[in-house]
């Protein structure tokens, strides 16, 4: 009976390889970062500084990553106060309003010392409605952009999803930033204009992929 017994657990235990091999979760290069995706979800592309896939709903993701003087001055968004993430998501939720989203909500979202700022909007256009999630942050001086599209509103089962895969959002080091430059107003007027310069970029990119499916 005892050798019975474990002849089933070998035989189990051969049987799950394959499924770890199969394992939906992707390395992004450009920050040393690793990101799961749940079921239903299909990588189109991963390249170092661009990851895109897309959801059995429809739902495309672009994850964006960009590297210069400003994200170096940011460095890490967790080294802010919460109220200044605070405040700079009002800016942001204002500044998005002007420029063309709708019914835009924000919110401070904070994982395993990873501080995001999320974004959910909608767009109408000669496309249609668009409805989108969008998450941003700063990490080792390096800014990652997040956004989830669809053309159909997005459920609270979908948005636990995409919750989810920021949440698996795993960076390999988290290093310490260089000597403090003195211009942090100037630059938190510029990461802004980066955040809203990356989401229509990504935004640009999905509806593109889009287009072609």
């Amino acid at each position: 009976m005892k050798h019975r017994i474990i002849s089933i657990l070998i035989m189990l235990a051969v049987w799950t390889v394959p499924v770890f091999a199969q394992d939906n979760t992707i390395a992004i290069g450009a920050i040393r970062a690793t990101l799961t995706l749940p079921d239903g979800w299909e990588r189109i592309e991963n390249e170092e500084t661009l990851l895109s896939a897309q959801s059995s709903r429809g739902t495309l993701m672009t994850l964006s990553v960009q590297n210069g003087d400003v994200s170096k001055s940011q460095w890490n968004l967790d080294l802010y106060e919460d109220s200044e993430c605070e405040k700079l998501e009002d800016s942001l939720v204002e500044t998005l309003g002007k420029g063309g989203y709708e019914n835009v909500e924000g919110s401070l979202v904070k994982q395993d010392g990873v501080k995001w700022l999320r974004f959910v909007w909608e767009t109408s256009g000669e496309e249609g409605q668009r409805y989108g999630v969008q998450y941003y942050t700063a990490m080792n001086g390096q800014a990652i952009t997040a956004a989830f599209i669809s053309d159909q509103k997005l459920e609270a089962e979908e948005l636990e999803e995409i919750d989810g895969i920021i949440a698996s959002v795993h960076f390999a080091e988290i290093q310490e930033r260089p000597a403090k430059s003195e211009n942090d107003w100037t630059v938190r007027i510029i990461w802004i204009s980066l955040l809203i310069v990356a989401g229509l970029v990504t935004y640009m990119i999905t509806t593109r992929r889009q287009k072609k499916r």
